[in-house]
């Protein structure tokens, strides 16, 4: 059979644009490859703690923390060792120190972000493993559990307490370290956010043509025929993955429904606006918690944490990459705001630590929201005192 010339062009025609649309696809992944490295090389260069052997140490070893997916909460570190970093397979950072293998001692769930994780420190320098140690000085005290988790903002980490309570899991008493990630999700941008990662689900789960990200597998299916749905489902997946003559014009599509999106009105909110937003959310959050602290019997404490913004930063910190010294005065005002309004709607159970560092030599930041071991050491002491005061551990 006689192939026509005008199909051969065509096919021709298209085989050269893969061509060079792949190699386009290449350099934007060399150049991708590159911006980071050189990305990484400017956050090394600024960050002043990587001068200490330590911190390098666990700085490199961070690189190996992956997050996965978890229902209703979004995501949570996947099961790792390194020699300074460990994390179960449920998703619990180690507590260094810890007593929870000794019957009987009331029971600790820590929640908070990446602050109360540990980022940056050691598994015996996160705030668990310091207050347990305190709490345990002179014999076991309480047995101590760290649900902290990178980027969790307030709501997650009440989703996430529920969900253990759910599971059958009943604390003695819970601590919350909040603050840094309920204000930077908003504060940098024009509008209230709830998570870090909201616009990026948005854009997924609301566009039927979003492409697979590059770490999805193609689904398999048992007893595939070119006559199943699955099987098409499968080159599908596959085109629009790998052909890049297909995923360059649905990538200009995403790219133009993205744009049309967020050129709609938003409602820009003012700094005085965003800040009763934000401590009205934490605030909503904490009543969730006092609800299910009368279903479940566990008393609980609130934290509102340091950020870099305040107390007088040193060059070192003015220095340290995703700092905005230009804006401190307006971050601070809006940071011990919020705090304010929260401390006015909750009372006692509410304790406000960010100032704590004041009048503190520096540097004691790592970043926005991190500190050294120094810096985590004095607000562990502070936490174990307010622990030892309200709930009598000794």
């Amino acid at each position: 059979m006689k192939i026509d010339s005008k199909i051969i062009r065509i096919i021709g025609t298209f085989i050269i644009i893969e061509f060079c649309l792949q190699l386009v696809t290449f350099g934007r992944y060399a150049w991708g490859q590159y911006s980071q490295k050189q990305a990484e090389n400017d956050i090394v260069a600024r960050t002043w703690a990587l001068r200490d052997p330590t911190f390098r140490a666990v700085f490199n070893e961070e690189s190996n923390v992956w997050e996965e997916y978890y229902p209703f909460v979004g995501w949570r570190t996947r099961e790792m060792h390194t020699p300074h970093i460990n994390v179960s397979a449920d998703g619990i950072r180690t507590t260094v120190g810890n007593s929870a293998t000794v019957a009987g001692l009331p029971t600790i769930y820590f929640l908070g972000g990446s602050a109360m994780w540990g980022e940056g420190l050691t598994d015996d320098t996160t705030i668990p493993s310091l207050v347990v140690k305190q709490l345990n000085s002179q014999s076991p005290a309480a047995a101590v559990f760290n649900y902290g988790e990178i980027g969790y903002v307030s709501t997650q980490e009440v989703l996430r307490l529920a969900l253990l309570l759910k599971s059958g899991k009943r604390p003695d008493h819970v601590i919350f370290y909040d603050g840094c990630n309920d204000f930077f999700v908003s504060a940098l941008d024009s509008r209230v956010h709830e998570t870090y990662r909201d616009d990026r689900m948005k854009s997924v789960l609301g566009n039927i043509w979003a492409l697979p990200d590059d770490s999805e597998t193609v689904r398999t299916h048992d007893n595939t025929t070119i006559f199943s749905t699955g099987f098409w489902q499968q080159v599908f997946s596959a085109a629009i993955k790998y052909i890049q003559i297909i995923r360059y014009p649905m990538e200009i599509y995403n790219t133009l429904h993205h744009d049309a999106i967020s050129a709609k009105p938003q409602g820009s909110v003012s700094d005085a606006g965003k800040t009763e937003a934000i401590a009205n959310n934490y605030v909503e959050n904490i009543r969730l918690v006092d609800a299910l602290s009368q279903t479940y019997h566990f008393d609980y404490l609130l934290f509102w944490q340091p950020t870099v913004y305040s107390y007088d930063l040193t060059p070192e910190e003015r220095n340290l990459p995703g700092i905005h010294p230009d804006r401190y005065t307006q971050f601070s005002r809006m940071y011990h705001d919020a705090a304010q309004i929260i401390g006015q709607k909750l009372g006692g159970k509410f304790i406000d630590l960010s100032r704590i560092y004041e009048g503190t030599k520096g540097p004691i930041f790592t970043d926005s929201c991190h500190v050294t071991v120094e810096g985590n050491r004095t607000v562990s002491e502070r936490i174990a005192k307010e622990l030892q005061s309200a709930w009598g551990f000794r």
